[in-house]
């Protein structure tokens, strides 16, 4: 019974959040309250309320929360696709085909929405944007060209900033016209933005070779 009571109020507490997110989807964030997110949440009244104290100490807390959990998914998302392949560039393109994969979902399309309408007023809304979602792709990516090094005897790095520069492409190109009707890109016109952003990452892509420490830096 213990197993079956904890994961009913888990589950109310992400029921809880859900409704938040969609709240401040549908309305000024001054109009969010906790009233309206826990009518939203379409539980009762009892079971949401005692969510909402469980997952937060007051409204703040409760917005940034449920921010926080849609991030989460987020980051699930992006460490769901892979890691390396066989080259460098195949890896690049790789991670870079998965993250367009990503943003066509409604978690990151929603982060992305809150981010254009409030981020310049609400700090803490882009600093989760930066510092979880857009990290992970930076992560990944660094990641990847790093692993996909060590298969040919050489420690790959991006120059500094040209991870972060490969998102935002990809936010612009494939994100931003998704929000004017009749913008969505086509696949066709996704496969080219996919395919020159990740030629444009791997330009930006700098090799040491590790058999010499003398040798210097070189570009792949």
């Amino acid at each position: 019974m213990g197993g079956v009571a904890s994961y009913t109020l888990h589950r109310s507490d992400e029921i809880v959040l859900s409704a938040c997110v969609d709240q401040i989807l549908c309305r000024p964030l001054a109009e969010v309250t906790v009233k309206s997110v826990v009518l939203a949440s379409g539980l009762t009244e009892w079971r949401a309320y005692r969510a909402v104290r469980r997952v937060a100490r007051d409204r703040a807390h409760l917005i940034s929360r449920a921010v926080s959990l849609l991030a989460a998914r987020i980051i699930d998302q992006i460490e769901a696709g892979p890691v390396q392949t066989a080259s460098v560039y195949e890896t690049i393109e790789a991670i870079v085909t998965h993250m367009a994969r990503v943003m066509r979902g409604a978690e990151y399309e929603n982060l992305y929405r809150l981010l254009l309408r409030d981020g310049t007023f609400q700090p803490w809304l882009r600093e989760i944007y930066e510092e979880r979602a857009a990290a992970a792709f930076c992560g990944r990516l660094e990641e990847g060209v790093r692993k996909a090094g060590q298969q040919i005897g050489v420690a790959v790095f991006f120059r500094p900033g040209a991870p972060r520069e490969a998102l935002r492409r990809l936010e612009w190109a494939l994100l931003l016209p998704r929000f004017v009707p009749g913008g969505s890109p086509t696949p066709e016109d996704e496969a080219v933005v996919i395919a020159n952003v990740a030629r444009q990452a791997f330009d930006q892509t700098c090799a040491w070779d590790l058999g010499g420490a003398d040798q210097a830096p070189h570009g792949l």
